[in-house]
């Protein structure tokens, strides 16, 4: 079950039809664990059975989380082309020596472009104008939206610029 909250003051407040939904005791304190994208709030102490049943609640959410995401993306089913045809080549961005990239005016962390110019026999790398592309995807991730049959040219899409595909 899904609760939308907004925070108040910085605070953020659980309310008690979702820590009852969860199964929260009175006397055990809330775990939380924050990281990228969310807060997971655990209990602290639990069995062996309430460990395998947090653990089944996250893989729905997972599943639930994937699904809308390929619902957002579509599936992949014959692009011509647009969503790429090896997963290595994503996970290989372009990269300068330190020393290249600061005389160029490049900050560090920045994402760069390619442009091939086939006449001319040259390349040029270029600080691009996105933040976010494939090779920003963990590997492991990437791997299983292709295997799900994602369309990555599509996600790359998204990627590319910055699309809310989740929530208001």
């Amino acid at each position: 079950m899904k609760f939308v909250k907004d925070t108040n003051h910085n605070n953020l407040t659980i309310p008690a039809a979702a820590l009852k939904l969860s199964g929260f005791d009175d006397g055990i304190s809330p775990e939380l664990h924050a990281m990228p994208g969310a807060i997971v709030v655990l209990q602290s102490k639990m069995t062996a059975m309430d460990m395998i049943h947090t653990m089944e609640s996250l893989l729905t959410l997972h599943d639930e989380l994937l699904a809308h995401l390929c619902l957002q993306c579509g599936f992949c089913d014959g692009c011509e082309g647009e969503c790429p045809a090896d997963l290595d080549s994503v996970t290989d961005p372009v990269t300068l020596p330190d020393s290249v990239r600061e005389a160029a005016g490049i900050p560090e962390g920045a994402k760069l472009g390619v442009s091939v110019d086939d006449e001319e026999g040259t390349v040029t790398i270029y600080k691009a104008d996105y933040d976010h592309d494939l090779s920003d995807v963990p590997p492991h991730i990437l791997e299983l939206l292709a295997c799900s049959g994602v369309c990555l040219g599509e996600l790359e899409e998204c990627l590319l610029e910055d699309v809310i595909i989740y929530g208001d």
